[in-house]
């Protein structure tokens, strides 16, 4: 047994990662990542791509071992053990072939959940999910916020206390990505006992979902950047906006962008 794998009675955190490096394939994806995230805390990651943040999640979720370094989950490793957080990645994967319910259950007979009771745990919450109405439809007959919802409620149903969301609402056009933020957040506080670990590309939806953001650099990827949005002054509603535009500023300088060139850039193709 390695050092790492024995459980740390001190470890309180939902999630540590201790001077962790990977690689995929022949190239070195992490550097030395060393982060951690509480019990029901919203951590957002945000970097370019290619910098690491899917071999991140890998890594957490038991799918690549790293070469360096651990992932705890209240003190016991992590490393190259699956089916100990839930991960829902970047598409929503629902089978075409099966009915929502089938679908939104399926996470949850994989992890040894009588197919009874998951389906009447799913049912409870299809309301809570904008679902209530679409339980015999098949994957092509939902929009594309319905799917997305489907999805994050599969991951749930797993009963994982850690959540691995690798850009959820990425697919979506804009309005209904900021319907799903703020729907999001709801769901949020309704499972206060889970840990969230989200992935983005988009600063703004960062600093609207998370207690925390952290930045990564190009690859290798490492933590460059940390801020803590839950000490931003809520005083007025000036104050808390002028602070979060200078963490937002903070965030983009981490990330190489100008906000002034990404303007230019985004309208001269319009």
């Amino acid at each position: 047994m390695r050092p790492e794998s024995r459980r740390n009675s001190k470890s309180s955190f939902a999630v540590e990662v201790i001077n962790m490096s990977a690689s995929y394939g022949d190239f070195q994806t992490l550097d030395k990542v060393c982060f951690n995230a509480s019990t029901g805390e919203l951590l957002c990651i945000v970097g370019e791509s290619g910098c690491g943040k899917s071999t991140l999640f890998n890594v957490i979720a038991g799918l690549i071992e790293p070469y360096e370094g651990d992932v705890l989950s209240y003190g016991v490793t992590l490393s190259k053990k699956t089916g100990r957080v839930g991960y829902m990645p970047q598409r929503d994967l629902l089978l075409p072939w099966k009915r929502l319910i089938s679908n939104i259950t399926l996470g949850a007979e994989l992890a040894g959940i009588e197919k009874g009771v998951a389906r009447e745990q799913a049912r409870g919450l299809l309301p809570m999910f904008g679902l209530a109405e679409f339980e015999k439809y098949y994957p092509y007959q939902m929009s594309g916020g319905m799917r997305q919802r489907a999805a994050l409620l599969r991951t749930i149903l797993t009963g994982h206390q850690v959540l691995l969301l690798d850009e959820p609402l990425g697919s979506l056009d804009a309005l209904t990505r900021k319907r799903m933020q703020q729907w999001l957040l709801k769901i949020i506080k309704n499972h206060a006992d889970r840990t969230i670990l989200f992935v983005t590309h988009d600063v703004d939806e960062a600093l609207y979902l998370a207690d925390r953001v952290l930045v990564m650099s190009s690859r290798p990827g490492t933590i460059v950047y940390e801020a803590d949005l839950r000490s931003i002054p809520q005083e007025t509603a000036v104050i808390k906006r002028e602070s979060l535009n200078a963490i937002k500023r903070q965030v983009m300088d981490k990330l190489g962008v100008n906000e002034r060139d990404s303007y230019f850039r985004h309208h001269a193709h319009r």
